[in-house]
């Protein structure tokens, strides 16, 4: 099974859609981050942004059945699970509500968007993909909001008796408690593999925080091959996952 998790950026980078394109082929499932659908003005943060992002890689995707989570109107993650392997349940659980997030902000003093969890059970293999958007700002270190989100992430992963992968941009540093607490259930292979950053070239705080995203592998899952995808199509990298059940 090989498995592609990227923050899209709103797909405005050149090349994104050529990436999707050349991948497609040799990967069985896709767990976007920062997805537009029909996004008005107010989430856009550029202007080179796709708007209706999801509709084009559902298109682009066509083999694949795609879900889709919104954190709020417009924006949100996207997981899409090659058709031969089925989906029995997916479910979307609020991690982190507006109200949650009292101690990192946006540089205006709002609150982010609520954080979410998307799951998506398979029918064959019988696993669990869980695909997450921790909250972001605070530099990446500790913070009240990033020991609740995976106290959360915990609560529901935990029981949880399938084979599972959880995915995404977690916009924390290795050395969080944050990470270091899902470690005691999960494999996390970024930090085996000793890689030097998870964010690209485009991303302007890559000197200070040169981490954001994550596979984390129930220990019931061999990792064949596990890397970080060095094509620039976003200011994330793409993490690459190939595992077996």
């Amino acid at each position: 099974m090989n498995l592609i998790s990227l923050n899209t950026w709103g797909g405005r980078a050149p090349g994104f859609t050529d990436f999707i394109a050349r991948k497609k082929a040799t990967t069985d499932i896709f767990c976007f981050q920062e997805v537009n659908n029909d996004a008005p003005e107010s989430v856009r943060e550029a202007p080179e942004e796709k708007l209706d992002l999801l509709a084009e890689l559902t298109i682009q995707l066509a083999d694949f059945d795609g879900f889709f989570t919104e954190q709020v109107p417009g924006i949100g993650q996207a997981t899409f699970v090659r058709k031969s392997l089925g989906v029995v349940d997916v479910r979307t659980d609020t991690i982190l509500a507006t109200a949650d997030m009292t101690t990192l902000r946006l540089p205006n003093g709002s609150p982010f968007y609520p954080r979410v969890l998307l799951s998506v059970v398979l029918q064959q293999p019988a696993m669990t993909i869980y695909n997450f958007h921790g909250v972001p700002g605070g530099n990446k270190v500790d913070a009240p909001e990033r020991d609740l989100q995976t106290e959360r992430l915990l609560d529901i992963i935990g029981p949880d008796v399938l084979p599972k992968v959880l995915v995404g941009d977690f916009n924390a540093n290795p050395d969080t408690r944050a990470i270091v607490a899902l470690e005691p259930m999960l494999q996390n292979p970024l930090r085996s593999a000793g890689l030097p950053s998870t964010r690209s070239m485009l991303y302007k705080g890559w000197d200070t925080s040169p981490y954001a995203d994550y596979a984390f592998v129930s220990k019931d899952i061999a990792i064949k091959k596990f890397g970080v995808l060095q094509e620039v199509v976003s200011d994330h990298l793409a993490l690459n996952l190939d595992f077996e059940v």
